[in-house]
């Protein structure tokens, strides 16, 4: 990840630390947001959706967030037609 930012392909570990707990701090922070809105999943679990509520006014998340969904969906459905050959259906 820091490599894709511009940093060098082997940066220092403390760099790499540092980096990594700011991206856990921030994931735990955006997952106990989500857990605790009253409407949240009843089960606990968190959905796309419950992210995609709680970075709706950050328009560069959001459509990231979209885009990737739109990815993973695509994905998906090549992953389905490749696993099931038309010649194994008759």
């Amino acid at each position: 990840m820091m490599y894709g930012f511009g940093d060098s392909q082997k940066p220092l570990q403390a760099s790499m630390d540092l980096v990594e707990s700011i991206v856990i701090e921030h994931v735990a922070a955006l997952a106990s947001r989500c857990v605790e809105r009253e409407f949240a999943n009843p089960k606990g679990k968190l959905t796309a959706e419950d992210i995609l509520f709680e970075i709706r006014k950050d328009s560069k998340k959001r459509s990231r967030c979209d885009e990737l969904l739109r990815l993973h969906e695509e994905i998906k459905e090549a992953k389905k037609s490749y696993d099931k050959p038309d010649f194994f259906e008759e």
